[in-house]
């Protein structure tokens, strides 16, 4: 072997190296000898040729799933493609809250409203599921003449839902709520909601002012008694939650509530959300068995309600608003948070096991020089409602 054969320099020798003219390891992030001798390593020259082409491939290959994703989502008809596309940004920002609700569509069965106007669940062998005409399968898919066709819905769909969100939060400055109850709403909004995610603060805030669907005394009553745990160094709360027993009259009327609810065989969000409140108070007192079944009839009546299989709206017998469909699937990871949680706590198996749901996908932005590394890493949504999913993975 000759001298100059032998001198070759690596083509991914880091600088350090080469100006030392030592053999390189060539490790990632940074060699071994720059570590060793704690210098920064860097690689100045130009990638191979190989690595050039495999990131051209790559380009190539997002591009073409780029287009063809493009080609299916947002296919105008002529009449709504000739419209003015420039200020339909502008024109979303000015519909008015009726026009927030939109037709969810797809292909599972069995997702009705009964005679009182609940959403109910029955599947295909069960007595309620009638049998469906050829003619209801032969539908068509709906006519695309909108020009708001051309955003992104999702992206419309939560920018809808912060603003009104932030609406209603500042709705809340101007609510008249005495004490101690304000005081033990801000603790819940400040120490339970953000570790189980059970109830939507919106809509909850609402509805608490005209009784409307999202609200119930005997959700305001569990979630009352929940807080007052957290009152007990606090002497002028305390001397305010004397009447009420030190909360526990709030813990008694939310259990005796809640029966009342199950016994009229009406499916609620706010009755699941009281059971889940539940569960975890009882689970906090250290009584198992009451808090493994206030767990397990919050799991039955999502069910019944048919979050488990469309918590996504995904029904063309249903229209639903931006906010239903966010609740549903709020409810629903945070129902498949809670059931891992005590089920690893518990040592015992977890219900919810088996449904085609699943939270969003987005595609990360990653820089091209990481590209070979992160290839196979599946992309996932950003939000609480994943964070609750992938925390469910312990058990």
């Amino acid at each position: 072997m000759s001298a100059a054969t032998a001198q070759r320099k690596s083509a991914f020798s880091c600088d350090q190296c080469r100006k030392r003219k030592v053999k390189c390891g060539a490790e990632q992030p940074r060699c071994a000898r720059c570590i060793a001798r704690k210098e920064t390593c860097e690689y100045k020259l130009n990638p191979t040729l190989s690595y050039t082409q495999n990131l051209e491939e790559r380009v190539k290959e997002l591009e073409d799933r780029l287009a063809s994703a493009q080609a299916k989502e947002y296919v105008l008809s002529p009449a709504s493609a000739a419209a003015p596309s420039p200020s339909s940004t502008a024109m979303v920002e000015m519909l008015p809250r009726t026009q927030a609700k939109r037709t969810y569509s797809g292909a599972t069965k069995g997702l009705k409203v009964d005679a009182k106007g609940a959403v109910t669940y029955h599947g295909a062998t069960s007595f309620f599921q009638l049998p469906t005409s050829d003619l209801n399968r032969a539908r068509g898919p709906p006519e695309r003449g909108s020009i708001f066709k051309i955003l992104d819905e999702n992206d419309l769909r939560k920018e809808k839902l912060v603003n009104n969100a932030w609406h209603q939060r500042a709705l809340e400055a101007f609510l008249d709520t005495p004490e101690p109850f304000q005081f033990l709403l801000n603790i819940h909004w400040c120490w339970i909601q953000p570790l189980f995610n059970f109830v939507y603060r919106p809509a909850f805030t609402r509805d608490m002012e005209d009784l409307g669907p999202y609200y119930s005394h005997t959700l305001l009553n569990a979630i009352l008694s929940h807080s007052a745990r957290w009152c007990k160094q606090n002497k002028e709360v305390q001397k305010l939650l004397e009447p009420y027993e030190n909360g526990a009259l709030f813990s008694r009327q939310a259990r005796s509530l809640i029966f009342s609810d199950l016994s009229s065989g009406h499916s609620t969000v706010p009755t699941v959300q009281t059971l889940l409140l539940l569960s975890a108070q009882e689970c906090s007192a250290g009584n198992r068995t009451q808090a493994w079944l206030y767990s397990g009839m919050a799991f039955r009546l999502i069910e019944d309600m048919g979050i488990t299989f469309t918590a996504d709206g995904g029904h063309s017998e249903l229209n639903l608003e931006d906010e239903d469909v966010e609740i549903r699937q709020r409810l629903l990871w945070s129902c498949y948070f809670w059931d891992k949680m005590i089920s690893l706590y518990m040592g015992r198996t977890p219900m919810l096991q088996h449904s085609g749901l699943g939270p969003d996908e987005i595609i990360c932005q990653f820089p091209h020089s990481s590209l070979r590394v992160i290839a196979d890493v599946s992309p996932s949504r950003c939000q609480v409602t994943d964070a609750h999913r992938l925390s469910g993975r312990l058990c």
